[in-house]
């Protein structure tokens, strides 16, 4: 990032965070490169403070049958505004669902959005169940919504 040099200050506008500049221990450093009558400069490095966004999930309540497909969905805002960064973890009473590898199951903002099919076990218990949406990213703090999985057999 490149800033002016006024009456001998620079000082950096509000800039918008990258989620490398977000992990703990981001450092900044200034360097002024000089002109041919004052020295080149180096700042000490000064911690990177970021002040993390509030989020909210909401996830709506569904209902399926066991062993057969549910369509899971949720919107994640800040402010009243879609959140188009991060990725969700999707839990039904407390257990993260997993992929096809058996590796926790995570997707993106704009896909839990959009809907995410997801094959309710066969042998799932017929009732009401707690469905958990997760969000996380670098730049905002956790927030998890939940609702009610209301399963039947057939």
């Amino acid at each position: 990032i490149y800033v002016q040099v006024d009456n001998g200050k620079a000082q950096l506008p509000d800039v918008a965070v990258t989620q490398d500049w977000a992990k703990e221990g981001s450092k900044i450093q200034a360097y002024y490169t000089g002109t041919d009558n004052y020295d080149i400069s180096v700042s000490d490095p000064v911690s990177v403070s970021v002040v993390k966004h509030t989020a909210v999930v909401d996830v709506s309540d569904i209902s399926g049958v066991a062993g057969q497909n549910i369509t899971i969905k949720a919107t994640v805002t800040s402010n009243g505004a879609p959140v188009p960064v991060g990725r969700v973890a999707i839990k039904i009473d407390g257990k993260t669902l997993k992929d096809a590898n058996g590796k926790a199951l995570y997707v993106s903002v704009a896909e839990i959005a959009d809907g995410v099919k997801y094959t309710l076990p066969a042998k799932i218990k017929e009732g009401r169940h707690t469905l958990s949406v997760v969000f996380t990213d670098p730049t905002f703090d956790r927030a998890t919504g939940s609702a009610t999985l209301t399963v039947s057999k057939e």
